[in-house]
């Protein structure tokens, strides 16, 4: 096995710097969801994450609601990702929280707030007005339903 990563160029110890091999071994050999791999070191990638969360909502004015949510939630689990070294003591703690016990899955939705964080900074969504015509339409069918109950109802106790 070592000659197959040493044909490469590479050790085996240069593939694994950087993982904290105590925490393996006692860390999780799958995470049970198809696609989504174990990544060892889910931890540092996660604070990772959130400081670039916390960098990337900076282009959201401050007032603005999203920007004061995003920021409360990666605050939140970068203390707690900072505060606590166990993987599976961390996911635990966040279990509760996100609905996630797994750091894996935090992971993704970090990249996927990103992504949504530049794309609401980009169409400078705060600056739109709620496009409220649905509810109009929505209120509108409800009382025609309404009328039409009560018109039944009116011919059914005549008759």
């Amino acid at each position: 096995m070592a000659g197959l990563f040493r044909a490469s160029g590479r050790s085996l110890r240069s593939i694994s710097s950087g993982i904290n091999v105590a925490a393996c071994r006692s860390y999780k050999t799958t995470t049970g969801l198809v696609g989504i791999p174990v990544n060892l070191n889910a931890r540092a990638d996660l604070i990772a994450a959130q400081q670039k969360i916390l960098e990337a909502v900076k282009a959201i004015p401050a007032d603005v609601f999203y920007r004061k949510s995003v920021e409360k939630n990666a605050k939140y689990y970068l203390a707690e990702a900072e505060a606590t070294e166990d993987p599976l003591e961390l996911e635990a703690k966040l279990s509760g929280i996100s609905g996630n016990a797994q750091l894996e899955e935090l992971l993704l939705q970090a990249a996927d707030e990103v992504e949504l964080i530049e794309f609401y900074a980009a169409e400078k969504c705060w600056e739109r007005a709620p496009d409220l015509r649905w509810k109009a339409d929505l209120d509108a069918d409800i009382q025609a339903d309404i009328e039409r109950e009560d018109a039944a109802n009116a011919a059914n106790s005549s008759a």
